[in-house]
């Protein structure tokens, strides 16, 4: 259907930035999710943990409070060090992508885009899992 006040290019120009500004719309989501969620400072380390078993391995549904808290996550992200008696920064033993160990009570969960992500110092990392 076309408008016989409206010249037709005018309806084409109408659409061509129409798209664009879809275009613009789709990128922006794309590069949203590519950036940090968070920006550690120091030498916090934020872990991403993963689920604790929902069924033992007898076949048995465990509750939600019957679960133990998960002790095992993968590193999302690392700040830039500490300061040596130099003055220069220490590089973290971890890094993006390691799969680590921390004690059950150790930093603070903080929920980010649903999901929970616990912040930790770096010597509250038990051990790197190979």
């Amino acid at each position: 259907m076309s408008d016989p006040l409206v010249p037709k290019t005018v309806i084409d120009e109408i659409a061509r930035k129409a798209c664009l500004r879809y275009k613009r719309y789709k990128q922006m989501g794309k590069t949203e999710k590519e950036k940090p969620m968070l920006e550690m400072i120091g030498d916090r380390v934020a872990i991403e943990l993963e689920d604790a078993t929902k069924v033992t391995p007898g076949g048995i549904h465990l509750p939600d409070n019957a679960k133990d808290k998960p002790t095992r996550g993968t590193v999302v992200g690392v700040g830039i060090g500490v300061l040596n008696s130099k003055g220069g920064r220490e590089p973290l033993q971890v890094a993006k992508g390691d799969v680590v160990l921390i004690g059950v009570y150790d930093g603070v969960d903080v929920e980010v885009n649903e999901r929970t992500i616990r912040i930790v110092r770096e010597d509250q990392i038990l051990a790197r899992v190979g």
